[in-house]
Formats: C-alpha cells, sequence, structure tokens
C-alpha cells in the first residue's frame, strides 16, 4: 500500500463511521470499502527491479568445498578459486588479507575457512609456489 491507498482507506472508514458507503472513484480505483479492505493487496514491483539487468545483480556464493582437513568458501575477491599445494591457515577470520599487495611468483588463492579438527574459524591461503609461503609469513601482519 502506498501513501495514497492508506488516505483512501481513512476516507472510507470516515464516510463508514459517518454512515455513508459512496465509492471513492480517485483513490480506491472506484471499490467500495469493504472490497477494498477484503482483497489481498496487490503485489508491486519496484522501478528499480526491472531496470536492474541479470548481469548486474549479486549471484549467490559458490558452494562450499571440503577437504580432508578445512571446509572452504571461496573469497570472491581473490583471484584464484583453485586449493594449491601449499597452504597456510590463518586463524583471525575478520583480517584483511589483499594477495596482489604480496607480489607472489606463483597463484594465489584466499578462501574462508572452518578448520574440522577443532572447529576453528579462520582464513586459509593457498599457493602455487612453497617460496611464496615464505613470502606471505614473512609479511603478513594480522589487524
Amino acid at each position: 500500500m502506498n501513501v495514497l491507498d492508506i488516505a483512501a482507506v481513512c476516507l472510507s472508514v470516515t464516510a463508514l463511521l459517518a454512515g455513508s458507503n459512496h465509492r471513492f472513484v480517485g483513490l480506491l480505483g472506484g471499490t467500495t470499502l469493504a472490497s477494498a479492505l477484503s482483497s489481498p493487496p496487490v503485489p508491486r514491483r519496484m522501478a528499480i527491479d526491472s531496470a536492474v539487468s541479470d548481469s548486474a545483480r549479486p549471484t549467490m556464493p559458490e558452494k562450499f568445498i571440503q577437504t580432508a582437513r578445512y571446509m572452504l568458501y571461496p573469497v570472491p575477491r581473490s583471484p584464484h578459486r583453485e586449493v594449491f599445494a601449499h597452504e597456510v591457515f590463518v586463524p583471525h577470520p575478520y583480517a584483511l588479507i589483499d594477495l596482489p599487495s604480496f607480489r607472489f611468483k606463483g597463484r594465489a588463492s584466499l578462501f574462508a575457512a572452518y578448520r574440522l579438527a577443532d572447529g576453528k574459524m579462520g582464513q586459509l591461503v593457498s599457493f602455487e609456489l612453497e617460496a611464496d609461503v615464505a613470502i606471505f609469513n614473512a609479511q603478513f601482519t594480522p589487524d
């Protein structure tokens, strides 16, 4: 219901209480108060909803990846969605990890992680090259 519909219902209730059951053609579209109140509201789509294309709508997150040690949830800003051979678990789930700022030699990926062994939440950074593990451990400081 918009503001005009609410105003029309208020005017209709006032008229009904005064003993009149006339039609408010301009406000309720020619319906009486009883039919206006008994009919279900018509769902209205927002104007912006039809203006946004399907490609611009946010997508649902991908499903999790389960390994022997972790349940992993891909981070949207991570350039790769692969679990590489070398891993570092960061036990700080809200720490900001900006992978491009580390300037790794190989590929790296970032996941929100749930460690199955102890139920600890955190982040898992996975690296293609073992040398990148040393770079990450030397440069990363949690917030």
